[in-house]
């Protein structure tokens, strides 16, 4: 049996475990440690973009939203218009993006 879930959540962390030492990564000040798991943080951005809910709705299992929203704002910056933001690109990868952002521009 293909678990499917399992194949999103090792993908997910192999790319989250590279983005903390990506460039945009970096780019953050370091002045305390990360309050929050990526992957965490990750799955709630996917809520969101799946159920269409506000950013004040996150449900208390995920991390704080105003700290989802602004993982989503860094991720989903493109570098040039014509090129994918990270978010995007990882979207792709796990063929969700159709299915995922029908309605949401990124």
């Amino acid at each position: 049996i293909h678990d499917t879930h399992n194949d999103v959540f090792y993908f997910a962390n192999d790319w989250l475990t590279s983005f903390y030492n990506s460039p945009l990564e970096n780019f953050r000040k370091r002045t305390k440690p990360r309050k929050y798991d990526l992957y965490e943080v990750f799955c709630a951005v996917l809520y969101v973009l799946k159920t269409g809910c506000q950013w004040r709705q996150v449900p208390g299992d995920f991390p704080e939203w105003r700290s989802v929203y602004n993982y989503y704002k860094i991720w989903s910056t493109k570098a040039e218009p014509t090129a994918d933001s990270l978010l995007e690109q990882v979207l792709k990868k796990l063929s969700l993006l159709g299915e995922l952002t029908k309605d949401v521009q990124l």
